[in-house]
C-alpha cells in the first residue's frame, strides 16, 4: 500500500521557464555589479556545460564559475542574487494545469512531499502557487547538497519520512531523474509528458528503464496512483 507520493517540481508541477530565465539575467546582473562582465553567447555555453553536471544550484554553480576560488565574494553574489525572490515568485513561475486539484485529490489519502533538483526559492514558487500546504515535505539538492539521479537524494527523502521505497511513488517528467533511480530502488514511478522540451543528463535514456504509468499531463496523477496502489 502507498503512504507517500513524491514529486518532482519543474516540469511537474510548474512551469517554471520564464523564472530560470529570470534566475539567469539576474546572474548575470549581479556579476556585472561585481565588477564581471558577461556576454549573451558565452554565458549560455557555460550555462548548458554546468547543467550537463547536474549540479545543486545551477545559479550557485554558475557564479562559483565565474568568481573560483572566493568564496566569501561568491556568497555575496549569491544573496544579492536570491534576495527578490521573495518579490517576484509568484509572476515568474505558474502551477501547470490541473495541479492544483491533482494534489487535493491526493493529499486527501496520501503524505506528499518533493525531491526536486533546485534553489531554496522553490518554497516561495509554491507557496505563491498556494501549493506549499499540500506537502509535508521537501527534499532540495541545494540543501542536502545531492541531486537526482543519485540515490542518496532519494534515501534522504524516504528517511525523513520514514517508509520503505514499496510504500511510496515518484511523480516526475524526466526518466533519467525521476523514474530510473527510483524504480531501481523499489519505488513505483509516474512519468508525466510535459508540453515542452525537457532536458536530460546525456546517456540516461539509454537505460530503457520505463515507468510503471505514464500520463499525458499532471491533472491525470490520481488515477494512475489509484491503478498503482491496488
Amino acid at each position: 500500500m502507498l503512504r507517500w507520493i513524491f514529486f518532482d517540481v519543474g516540469g511537474t508541477l510548474v512551469d517554471d521557464r520564464a523564472y530560470v530565465s529570470y534566475l539567469g539575467q539576474m546572474v548575470r546582473h549581479e556579476l556585472a555589479a561585481a565588477g564581471i562582465a558577461t556576454k549573451a553567447d558565452e554565458f549560455a555555453a557555460v550555462r548548458w556545460r554546468l547543467l550537463r553536471h547536474n549540479p545543486p544550484s545551477l545559479a550557485r554553480a554558475l557564479i562559483a564559475h565565474y568568481i573560483p576560488g572566493d568564496r566569501a565574494r561568491a556568497a555575496a553574489v549569491a544573496e544579492r542574487v536570491f534576495a527578490p525572490r521573495l518579490e517576484h515568485g509568484s509572476t515568474q513561475s505558474r502551477l501547470l494545469p490541473g495541479a492544483l486539484e491533482a494534489l487535493e485529490r491526493l493529499s486527501l489519502r496520501y503524505r506528499l512531499g518533493v525531491i526536486a533538483n533546485y534553489d531554496s526559492f522553490i518554497r516561495d514558487v509554491l507557496r505563491d502557487a498556494h501549493a506549499l500546504r499540500f506537502f509535508s515535505d521537501l527534499v532540495i539538492s541545494s540543501e542536502v547538497d545531492v541531486v537526482k539521479p543519485a540515490p542518496a537524494i532519494f534515501t534522504v527523502a524516504l528517511e525523513r519520512a520514514g517508509v520503505i521505497p514499496a510504500e511510496t511513488a515518484m511523480v516526475g517528467d524526466r526518466s533519467d531523474n525521476d523514474v530510473v533511480t527510483p524504480k531501481a530502488m523499489g519505488m513505483r514511478t509516474v512519468r508525466v509528458l510535459r508540453p515542452y522540451l525537457s532536458r536530460a543528463v546525456p546517456g540516461s535514456e539509454a537505460a530503457r528503464i520505463e515507468p510503471d504509468v505514464t500520463v499525458a499531463s499532471v491533472a491525470e496523477v490520481p488515477d494512475a496512483i489509484a491503478l498503482l496502489d491496488t
